[in-house]
């Protein structure tokens, strides 16, 4: 593998053969998806990018990442930046798993040891970004019925001020009968389960698209490994996931 060196602003798609020498400007760890390592980093052009280690590798990059470290990384994924934390105005964020191969760097002047993304004060509202999230418990799931009887489930929400709240996703479904390779269960059910259980599990159920956001595709590509949960991006004409380096196909769900 020839490995080429490019900046931050320089990248754009998913490309296992580049790499970045930067500084670990922050490290965090969000609240809105468990065990999910977040980094800011910056080059030596003073750009810097949004970065997300796979919760599956937290305790690897824990360990091999250090606030204020250089590093030079190899074999990472170019992803949109993540619409529930939208840190720097960057089109591109970085994500990265047990393919990423991380050398040290000697500490230099030449990378920044701070970094700020500032922006007008007239801008300031615009720059802002409007995102609706929820932080908090799903206390119970109800099924329910429309007037013109189309079924519809119930989701109580509960939130830090332990505060609840129903709202209604008119999401069509059925119970399936059981299945000895696969277990079959309602949308209400799986909502019920805790997710650390439903990873690497397979379940199916009968469901209808009933509404979806426009400009936002509907559907992911992820890795073709059925035990990995982790998104694949395009890398050519294959398909690259982090914690299993480039393949020829993905699943889509």
């Amino acid at each position: 593998m020839t490995m080429q060196i490019v900046n931050i602003e320089d990248l754009h798609e998913t490309n296992p053969e580049i790499a970045i020498e930067v500084r670990v400007i922050r490290r965090w760890v969000t609240r809105l998806v468990p065990d999910e390592t977040c980094y800011i980093f910056a080059d030596k052009h003073v750009d810097g990018i949004h970065v997300v280690a796979a919760p599956s590798y937290k305790s690897a990059y824990d360990s091999a990442l250090a606030v204020q470290g250089c590093y030079r990384i190899l074999c990472f994924s170019c992803d949109d930046p993540p619409t529930y934390l939208k840190t720097l105005d960057r089109p591109v964020s970085l994500r990265f798993g047990s393919t990423a191969t991380i050398t040290p760097l000697e500490d230099s002047q030449i990378y920044p040891k701070l970094y700020f993304d500032f922006t007008e004060y007239e801008n300031l509202v615009e720059s802002t970004p409007t995102v609706d999230v929820f932080t908090g418990l799903i206390d119970h799931v109800v099924d329910a019925k429309t007037q013109d009887n189309a079924p519809y489930i119930r989701l109580f929400l509960k939130d830090g001020r332990n505060q609840f709240g129903p709202r209604r996703f008119m999401l069509s479904h059925n119970a399936l009968s059981s299945s000895a390779s696969i277990e079959k269960k309602s949308l209400s059910s799986l909502l019920e389960l805790d997710r650390q259980q439903l990873a690497g599990q397979i379940y199916m159920c009968d469901a209808k698209i009933v509404d979806f956001i426009p400009g936002i595709p509907w559907f992911k590509r992820y890795c073709n490994i059925v035990s990995c949960q982790e998104k694949v991006s395009l890398a050519n004409d294959k398909y690259f996931c982090v914690g299993h380096g480039l393949a020829d196909s993905c699943r889509y769900m």
